[in-house]
């Protein structure tokens, strides 16, 4: 479009309008990215890499809900109870039987006690600074269901439920996870409609990681395209191991080009995934020895001293852990590399040497400085693709000073 000189006709300005209109309702259509993430260890990098991120509330630190409350969505399991969850001991006469794959009750949605103590437990969540939800285990008891009639009870419960959550908390953004069978309700009471494995899945018995039938993929596909019909954002959870990060990237790819939000990572999402957009990854992870430091103070660490304001220069982020607490996870998913400046032996040199060879197996980056950590024996050094040398008596060295101030 030309609109030259300093007298612009009318039209011109009309074109101008037109285009900023339509860019910016092109720009608001986009959905929004979405993560899954259950360990107990998020980094500011990785939440402001995503508008919505489902985290369970009984492993993260509370800190996360007061810094992201608009973006953080809360886990509930509204089909199903575990035990292990504060508060969430199923009575008996909730139960209508068991999921023994992943150690859980499934409840009776025809209680109204089980029905109470879930709002109550979603309004705890709530005053704790949860304002949004993600509604998972939607369609357990309907399995459990051993006739027509019970199961189109527990069905008309369920969407009963679903609009009682609606009224409960109306300002909340809702994403479910299933619940087909209910799916004219999703339309008029959630936000989003998620659904597993597209293209990757898990077995539910051995949790081994399995590819999806064809069969199976038109099934997800016409609940996706049923969801996407009536206004809800269609989330596809696909699943593979750590180590398959062009795996992931590739099938998140292939699933945002069927007009879904992936999300792709470890089977019980405790490690950091893929999403539409591939994420940079600037957390760098160094290693230090606290037991050697004043006051066990990490600020006196040399891996913190003599890295730190490199690496921050370069535009990464440090993140430092004490060797002594135990090895902590430096997957790719995660960061960009590891940093091991070890002021003394580990404690298990075998456990950390095998730690160390895993990350480089999964395709980490490792710079040692200074020392290893272990003992460095040549088949060590094979395993490592290093070569072992003696060292040569040092030469000595003598300063001589060439000009000197006044």
């Amino acid at each position: 479009m030309l609109c030259k000189g300093s007298n612009m006709k009318p039209t011109c300005y009309s074109k101008i309008v037109l285009i900023l209109l339509l860019a910016c309702s092109m720009w608001g259509m986009e959905k929004p990215s979405v993560a899954f993430y259950y360990g107990d260890d998020p980094s500011a990098p990785f939440l402001e890499s995503y508008d919505r991120v489902v985290v369970d509330p009984d492993r993260i630190d509370p800190i996360w809900i007061r810094r992201y409350p608009d973006k953080l969505f809360a886990y509930v399991s509204v089909g199903e109870s575990a035990a292990w969850r504060e508060g969430e001991d199923a009575a008996a006469a909730w139960r209508l039987g068991r999921n023994d794959a992943w150690q859980s009750d499934v409840v009776d949605y025809c209680n109204s006690a089980y029905l109470q103590h879930l709002l109550a437990n979603m309004e705890a969540l709530h005053k704790k600074g949860y304002n949004n939800f993600f509604l998972d285990t939607l369609d357990s008891p309907l399995g459990k269901s051993t006739t027509q009639q019970t199961r189109q009870k527990e069905q008309e419960a369920l969407a009963k439920l679903l609009q009682q959550i609606r009224r409960r908390f109306p300002n909340a953004k809702l994403i479910a996870n299933r619940g087909v069978e209910v799916m004219d309700t999703l339309c008029k009471t959630v936000d989003a409609f998620a659904i597993e494995s597209l293209y990757k899945g898990i077995d539910a018995t051995t949790k081994a990681y399995v590819d999806v039938s064809p069969e199976d993929r038109r099934w997800v596909v016409t609940q996706l395209e049923k969801a996407k019909a009536c206004g809800l954002q269609p989330i596809v959870i696909d699943y593979l191991p750590e180590k398959a990060r062009t795996k992931r990237r590739e099938i998140a790819r292939k699933i945002a080009k069927k007009g879904y939000t992936p999300w792709v990572a470890d089977r019980y999402l405790q490690h950091y995934g893929e999403g539409a957009s591939p994420r940079i990854r600037r957390e760098v992870l160094l290693l230090y020895d606290a037991s050697k430091l004043k006051d066990g103070d990490k600020v006196y660490a040399n891996a913190h001293l003599m890295t730190s304001m490199p690496l921050e220069y370069l535009g990464y982020i440090p993140v430092l852990k004490d060797i002594r607490k135990g090895l902590p996870y430096g997957g790719v998913d995660r960061y960009s590399g590891v940093i091991v400046w070890p002021d003394s032996f580990a404690k298990d040199q075998h456990a950390f040497f095998a730690w160390i060879t895993s990350l480089i197996a999964e395709g980490q980056k490792i710079l040692f400085l200074n020392d290893f950590g272990f003992e460095m024996t040549p088949l060590r050094a094979k395993k490592l693709h290093l070569s072992l040398q003696s060292a040569a008596t040092p030469k000595k060295l003598f300063a001589k000073v060439t000009a000197q101030a006044p």
